[in-house]
C-alpha cells in the first residue's frame, strides 16, 4: 500500500497494512524489542478476530 495518493477502502486494511510493517521490520530489531513487537502483533490479531462489527452504520450527517 502506498501511503500517497491511495486511500484504503475498509478501516480494516489499515491494521492489516501496520500489521504487514511490524512483521517486515522486526528482523531488524533486538531480540528484546523484537519480542514486545511480536506480543503487540500477536495482540492486535486476537483483537481483530474477536471483533463484531456494528450493524448500524454510523454518519457525520444529522437532521435537526
Amino acid at each position: 500500500m502506498a501511503i500517497e495518493k491511495h486511500y484504503p477502502n475498509a478501516p480494516s486494511d489499515v491494521l492489516f497494512d501496520a500489521l504487514s510493517l511490524l512483521q517486515r521490520w522486526s528482523m531488524f530489531l533486538k531480540e528484546s524489542d523484537r519480542w514486545k513487537v511480536l506480543q503487540a502483533k500477536d495482540g492486535l490479531i486476537c483483537w481483530m478476530r474477536s471483533f463484531k462489527p456494528s450493524l448500524v452504520m454510523s454518519t457525520d450527517v444529522f437532521e435537526l
